[in-house]
């Protein structure tokens, strides 16, 4: 498939491979990059009213946990800005051009199941605390009580 251009915001273009069925949800079709290493998303519902564009950018500029300056333009830690792109996906422009969207990296390779009867789909919560779900997990992916934990620290310190 030929790579469609949207245009961002800030003026630059990024390339996207339109499919016939792309993966959405409730707010969102999805669409690839060519090589695969962020996503463009298009909002379906195409309002673009001023208060819809100024949540965007503030969602990219004054909440955003994984840059390193904080909601006043302010340093922060590097750090701290790491380890919250380990847990978020957060978006990285507004598409403006052909419709309303964002984009955003695309998930890593540990949001997706890694063995078993599973591997490659994604990974949702309900497969680890449903014991009818949890039964079809491979010993590698149930973790131990200490990864379930550590998970905990993670969602608390989101």
């Amino acid at each position: 498939m030929t790579p469609k251009f949207a245009e961002l915001s800030d003026g630059k273009k990024v390339q996207y491979v339109e499919t016939d069925d792309p993966p959405a949800g409730a707010m969102k079709e999805t669409y690839f990059s060519p090589d695969r290493s962020y996503v463009v998303q298009f909002f379906k519902n195409t309002k673009t009213d001023s208060h819809r564009i100024r949540r965007l950018m503030d969602i990219l500029a004054r909440y955003n946990l994984t840059k390193t300056k904080d909601n006043k333009g302010f340093a922060t830690n590097q750090e701290s800005a790491d380890y919250f792109k380990n847990l978020f996906c957060w978006p990285t422009g507004i598409v403006t051009q052909p419709r309303l969207g964002i984009t955003a990296p695309v998930y890593p390779g540990n949001f997706f199941f890694s063995s078993g009867s599973l591997q490659g789909k994604e990974k949702n919560s309900r497969w680890f605390f449903s014991p009818k779900c949890m039964k079809n997990l491979s010993l590698q992916e149930k973790g131990t009580l200490i990864d379930y934990f550590k998970i905990c620290i993670s969602l608390a310190r989101a």
